[in-house]
């Protein structure tokens, strides 16, 4: 008898599937609504790394994973997580009503606080200076933007007109895919580089 595949090994074919789905889409046309329909696509896969049995929410194991690979391979390896930040720069000077539709609660039904969520932008554009060293403090603030950012998506709050669509989300599309295959590289144990060739199979 075969042994059971390792967990790395059983959800490869479907996140390689999913990030591909996405990758080929973005060679089309990419109105608002398809970049929308593509961050759902590759926030399953992303999900589908979640550590189980942990008794976390969606949130908290947001914030997790997306922790665990900044410390594990460093934001200078993660260069469209890095532009994802630079894109933040859009909600620091936005108007609160544009704003409201990409944060408007918590999961919790605790209000958002809209100038904790341009603080918190500020806070993570310096994270890119060379002299700013990257905390777990940061690494909460990022996972809680793109949670909120996934969430203005998948319910959906977020309209396709509000202005600063498309100049977050083809960031954060980009970004959850580098985070898909940078969480499996940790699960697996792989590098980067190993992680990127096992999801270029099959394309």
């Amino acid at each position: 008898m075969s042994p059971r595949p390792k967990r790395h090994e059983r959800i490869l074919p479907i996140l390689r599937r999913r990030v591909n789905r996405v990758r080929d889409r973005i060679a089309e046309d990419d109105p608002g609504d398809a970049i929308m329909d593509d961050v759902f696509v590759v926030w399953r896969a992303f999900e589908s790394t979640f550590e189980l049995g942990t008794g976390l929410g969606n949130r908290q194991a947001t914030i997790a994973a997306v922790k665990q690979v900044v410390s594990r391979f460093g934001l200078d390896e993660l260069p469209a997580l890095w532009s994802y930040i630079e894109s933040l720069r859009h909600f620091e000077g936005a108007p609160h009503n544009e704003l409201a539709q990409w944060f408007e609660g918590d999961g919790r039904g605790d209000p958002v606080s809209l100038d904790g969520i341009q603080d918190d932008c500020h806070v993570l554009q310096r994270t890119l200076e060379p002299s700013v060293r990257w905390t777990g403090s940061h690494g909460y603030k990022l996972a809680s933007i793109i949670y909120h950012n996934r969430c203005a998506v998948v319910h959906p709050n977020l309209q396709t007109t509000n202005r600063l669509v498309m100049e977050v989300l083809p960031t954060l599309r980009q970004a959850l895919i580098e985070l898909t295959i940078a969480r499996w590289a940790f699960i697996a144990d792989a590098t980067l580089a190993e992680a990127q060739h096992s999801f270029e199979e099959e394309r």
